[in-house]
């Protein structure tokens, strides 16, 4: 069974590369064994296992059927591959905005538990002044 060596990961190192190896392993496949399933040389799935090659978008779905992927399993492999692809400014952005929205549930929150305080029976608070 193929064993990820420890070496400095590459460029595209990630979720991806990581869950390429999750799937050999799981399905006990030897490092030859998943490059033929993917239809490419023991070199050429090192770089992807690596990070050292960025996984093509167009071929994604082959990849998918040579390892025998269906469901989720399926879609969270194609998904995570995607994330090389997109410029970095939008990932900078999507955490931007996700760091905004835990901020607003957390006020949310807050006041939900000060309204609370307002009122220790539950009932509803018709008017606050």
């Amino acid at each position: 069974m193929y064993r990820m060596s420890r070496m400095i990961p590459g460029p595209y190192s990630g979720a991806w590369c990581h869950r390429l190896f999750s799937i050999m392993q799981a399905k006990r496949l030897t490092q030859e064994q998943a490059a033929e399933a993917l239809g490419m040389r023991q070199g050429t799935l090192w770089g992807y296992l690596h990070g050292r090659t960025k996984p093509p978008t167009e071929k994604l779905e082959a990849w998918a059927d040579g390892l025998k992927l269906h469901g989720s399993d399926r879609d969270q492999f194609i998904w995570l591959a995607h994330e090389f692809h997109v410029p970095i400014l939008v990932w900078d952005r999507c955490r931007a905005l996700a760091e905004e929205l835990e901020a607003t549930l957390a006020s949310a929150r807050d006041l939900r538990d000060r309204l609370a305080t307002l009122h220790p029976g539950g009932q509803p608070v018709r008017k606050i002044i």
